[in-house]
């Protein structure tokens, strides 16, 4: 069974290593790091992840709503979103862009793990819904 893909997209290099490595010890498997949303947007195309681990502000200055919104509309990618502030005001601009999931930094890694395997079910029980619905409406 092929292991869940979790592209890494954060401002800080470090900080998105450090999160890679968590990310494999726990049994994910990385399907890149970027710091830029360009970089993710391409990173996204090229590997096909399961799913997104998002900054909410990426190194170029793009906003990583904005990159979580088209990440969603051209490949239909569940995001979670790993933030320094957990503030309302971050957490309400987040939502908009209807992420599977929201963690503050420093994360543990229970924490990321419970994140991930709940974003992950989720978007599977989605992804199964869609085949469903898309199969009765041919039929």
């Amino acid at each position: 069974m092929l292991r869940p893909s979790i592209l890494i997209v954060q401002a800080d290099e470090q900080a998105a290593l450090d999160l890679q490595w968590q990310i494999e010890q726990l049994g994910f498997d990385a399907a890149g790091v970027a710091t830029l949303a360009d970089q993710a947007l391409t990173l996204a195309s090229q590997a096909q992840p399961s799913l997104v681990i998002m900054d909410l502000k990426l190194q170029d200055g793009a906003s990583g709503i904005d990159t979580a919104r088209k990440l969603r509309a051209q490949h239909g990618l569940p995001v979670v979103f790993i933030a320094a502030s957990s503030d309302a005001d971050a957490i309400e601009r987040a939502a908009m862009a209807e992420p599977f999931g929201y963690l503050t930094k420093p994360v543990k890694a229970s924490d990321l793990c419970a994140a991930l395997t709940i974003a992950l079910r989720r978007a599977d029980a989605l992804s199964e819904d869609q085949r469903w619905f898309s199969a009765a409406l041919t039929a």
